[in-house]
């Protein structure tokens, strides 16, 4: 058991490591990839329930959950205090709320925290859609986690929220379509 632990938290630091290369491209895709199959053949007993290879794809889609307020076709606040329900996340994967129209997303501030009961609550604003909007629901692996965190920094040092196309490493899980801002009175 020792061998093992010590193998994956030395299989994660290089995969970090690879991480980082890729990030600052100073290694193509190609060497990237041959590296990772290279890296993680040292970890093979590191599987799901059914025996199949844990990636990160397969854990994403192992993510299930609904947003249960607000509903579609609803007019709301412009502070939305959403609700709902996950199951399957585990230790890696991050959970967020962004508003949508049509290809573009704006994460909300922070990510969810998910109850040990599964259930969800998440106040937000949305101060920017002018028109009918969708309210979605994503699960994020470290990568995606990461682009959105440093979408954010950004958007909140510059003041411009300009639209973010869905990253790798991002599923959506549920959406809530067709959502109107109340109007001023």
């Amino acid at each position: 058991m020792a061998s093992r632990l010590a193998k994956a938290q030395a299989c994660d630091a290089k995969l970090e490591g690879l991480e980082a290369l890729l990030e600052a491209e100073q290694i193509d895709i190609k060497n990237a990839a041959t590296q990772y199959t290279q890296i993680i053949s040292d970890i093979s007993f590191i599987s799901d329930e059914g025996g199949r290879m844990l990636t990160s794809r397969s854990l994403l889609d192992g993510v299930s959950g609904e947003i249960s307020y607000p509903e579609s076709n609803q007019v709301i606040d412009n502070s939305i205090n959403c609700l709902g329900w996950i199951e399957g996340h585990g230790p890696g994967l991050h959970i967020w709320l962004a508003t949508e129209i049509g290809s573009y997303i704006w994460p909300k501030e922070g990510e969810i925290y998910v109850n040990s009961d599964g259930s969800w609550n998440k106040k937000i604003i949305e101060e920017g859609a002018k028109e009918t909007f969708s309210l979605s629901l994503y699960v994020a692996n470290k990568k995606a986690n990461k682009k959105i965190r440093s979408w954010l920094d950004k958007a909140d040092r510059t003041g411009d929220y300009s639209e973010l196309r869905r990253p790798p490493g991002l599923r959506r899980i549920t959406r809530v379509d067709n959502l109107h801002l109340k109007k001023p009175s």
